[in-house]
């Protein structure tokens, strides 16, 4: 294992990864890793928070626009949560694993050690990886 690499989903569920040097995947994502109720935003689901909104006298562009503005606050203040725990729990590793986060997909991963954004293809320049997540 060379790698950690940390993804969560629209609902906030997190995918833990172990990557080889190459990149290759050694795990197929561990799920479910922390519970939900330790969450700073609760336990919700954006299609719950999008019906609710139909509920009110909007248009759909007002309701997707509000929809976004929520699920961009709550991943926001996800990800600052999973940071700042992350930064906690490694406060004393003196050699701490390459490790990323990021929301699923995204080209643009928080490097959990360095503290700084990177962009994908840089990290795969950066760790030679040939085959990522193959």
């Amino acid at each position: 294992m060379d790698t950690l690499w940390v993804e969560y989903n629209d609902d906030l569920d997190l995918f833990i990864f172990w990557l080889d040097k190459t990149g290759k995947t050694l795990n197929r994502g561990l799920a479910g890793m922390i519970p939900k109720e330790h969450y700073p935003t609760g336990n919700f689901s954006l299609d719950e928070i999008e019906d609710e909104l139909y509920d009110f006298d909007l248009d759909d562009d007002e309701v997707m626009e509000y929809y976004d503005d929520i699920s961009d606050n709550i991943h926001n203040r996800f990800e600052t949560w999973f940071i700042d725990c992350w930064k906690q729990a490694n406060q004393n590793n003196a050699q701490p694993l390459p490790a990323y986060f990021s929301e699923h997909d995204s080209i643009t991963k928080y490097d959990l050690v360095n503290h700084t954004k990177k962009a994908l293809n840089d990290l795969e320049k950066k760790h030679g990886w040939t085959c990522l997540f193959e």
